[in-house]
């Protein structure tokens, strides 16, 4: 912020004098903010009054510039010896005399016109110079404040009106400038504010003049960035720049004569819509997928069923163990096509399931034993970990265990012996959340990228498409599953379901369809309460 005129005093108070040929200093504070108000007008004076009193053009005058009130603001002229003579007298009688309401300069405020004056036709310590009050106005017409431009001579020469005048026009236009400059650049910055973009603006040497970041970037991505502006005028291409993709459009600003002004280069962050994109992509994929497994899973079940049984009638009567030995490894091959074509099946026609509350952390507690004696015959340590106390959400007891299921035997085949897979179930922040570690193998981040999609496994055995029916029947239930890992140090897999919050007394589960292992559909007691119907909408 420039320095205050030091000379500046207030009109009414008792500000410190002196009477050397040096201005006296600034008196209040009050008029230290009177004069940061009217800065723009105090800078545009300084900036067209100075190269004029260089030249010579205000040689034995004194220009005395004031805010639409009559407050002195600033001293002006040349030279310097010239300007200290009418400050022998205290400061303070010079601004009330720039404030009388007789005087020419509150005469030219109020008229808004030049008043001329002569010597002794104004009080001291101006008495002995004449001069003309000039009123600063805007383009719009609006007082920005006055000049009072005084000479030793005994009257006025039209020079000096014509001065004042053209120098009065002069830095009202260049107030109305700095004033539109300041609401173009208000805009300026309220629209780069709203803009989720990376921006940089280059001067015509090359070099960054102003850069804008919506989020912090490294050294290398800026640097990046600034590389590839300078490269090209006019560029607009997608760009990967620290694991982040970015849109990135460079584009040259030039005058009227076609001359480079500047250099503008936007990266607009993409990542998301990448993600949104790949997402879309994959359902697409998976909505031909289930297409097609609806009719291949009706052709192929019946005769694989039928197939099955005559090698089972024909296995029973072969009596030489290669032959036996072989068409059990038949049937196993035919029980592998079983299990790919009921995950079709769980893929094309997905159940609506019979929906209640369901207690996520007897669910997991439940797999969780049933899987035990499989992993104590391959040497896996299992633990089960929950607050023991019930984790209620909204919705099949088959299908929760279908996924606790499906997530417990990928961790258990992911392990080697002395491994431990650890189930924990916990409630947190109106959510109930599975996760399941182990300390397998673990993957790869190629192999993580891959993990939904379909057809895809690193299992021997595998069909490629547990996981895609476990994330389905999580979403279904308003939930979201999250798979870490890291090759060598295992998997962690975390599921959050939304907890049941409503009192759903109403509702009971009956018990017998709840035991493992049951093919039917639970059974419920319902009184249809409102609240119950709002959670079977859900």
């Amino acid at each position: 912020m420039e320095q205050l005129p030091s000379w500046a005093s207030q009109a009414n108070g008792a500000p410190e004098t002196t009477h050397a040929t040096a201005a006296p200093a600034c008196a209040t504070p009050q008029l230290e903010q009177l004069i940061q108000q009217n800065l723009t007008l105090v800078k545009a004076a300084r900036r067209h009054i100075y190269p004029l009193a260089k030249r010579g053009y205000t040689h034995g005058q004194m220009i005395l510039l004031c805010d639409p009130a009559g407050w002195l603001l600033d001293v002006l002229g040349w030279p310097p010896d010239t300007l200290a003579a009418p400050f022998c007298q205290p400061v303070d009688a010079a601004v009330q005399c720039l404030a009388c309401p007789d005087t020419p300069l509150a005469a030219a405020l109020q008229q808004r016109q030049t008043v001329c004056f002569e010597r002794g036709q104004v009080v001291a310590p101006f008495h002995l110079y004449s001069g003309a009050a000039v009123p600063v106005l805007s383009d719009r017409g609006e007082c920005l404040g006055g000049m009072l431009w005084l000479a030793s001579t005994p009257t006025p020469t039209p020079l000096l009106e014509a001065l004042a005048v053209s120098a009065a026009q002069a830095i009202g236009h260049c107030c109305s400038l700095e004033e539109s400059r300041q609401d173009l650049l208000r805009v300026h910055l309220s629209l780069l504010g709203h803009l989720d973009c990376h921006v940089l603006v280059f001067d015509p040497s090359g070099k960054v003049s102003e850069e804008r970041h919506p989020l912090p970037v490294s050294d290398e991505v800026r640097n990046e960035m600034i590389r590839m502006a300078g490269a090209s005028d006019q560029l607009e291409l997608e760009v990967e720049l620290g694991g982040r993709a970015y849109l990135a459009d460079m584009r040259t600003l030039r005058n009227h004569l076609g001359s480079l002004r500047s250099k503008l280069a936007i990266f607009r962050d993409i990542t998301y819509h990448k993600r949104l994109e790949r997402s879309i992509e994959h359902a697409e994929k998976l909505s031909i997928l289930t297409t097609l497994a609806a009719g291949i899973a009706h052709e192929i079940r019946n005769p694989l069923t039928t197939a099955r049984g005559f090698l089972q009638l024909f296995q029973e009567r072969l009596l030489q163990e290669d032959d036996r030995r072989f068409l059990q490894l038949t049937l196993a091959e035919l029980d592998r096509i079983q299990r790919l074509v009921t995950d079709f099946m769980s893929l094309a026609r997905p159940t609506q399931g019979d929906f209640g509350r369901v207690d996520v952390a007897a669910v997991a507690s439940e797999v969780t034993e049933f899987m035990r004696p499989e992993a104590v015959m391959r040497n896996i340590q299992i633990e089960f970990q929950s607050d023991h106390a019930p984790a209620w959400i909204w919705g099949d007891v088959h299908q929760v265990k279908q996924v606790v299921l499906n997530i417990l035997q990928n961790a258990l085949q992911a392990c080697q012996s002395k491994d431990t897979v650890t189930v924990q179930v916990r409630c947190r922040e109106d959510k109930v959340l599975l996760k399941v570690r182990d300390t397998g193998s673990g993957m790869t981040p190629e192999q993580q990228a891959r993990l939904f999609q379909p057809f895809y496994t690193t299992k021997a055995h595998g069909t490629g498409l547990g996981l895609v029916v476990t994330k389905q029947l999580v979403e279904r239930h308003g939930g979201s599953l999250h798979i870490s890992s890291e090759a060598g140090h295992g998997t962690v897999v975390k599921i959050a379901f939304p907890q049941l919050q409503k009192d759903l007394d109403s509702v009971s589960v009956s018990p017998a369809n709840t035991s493992w292992g049951a093919n039917t559909n639970p059974t419920f007691q319902t009184s249809r309460s409102p609240a119950s119907a709002a959670y079977d909408s859900a």
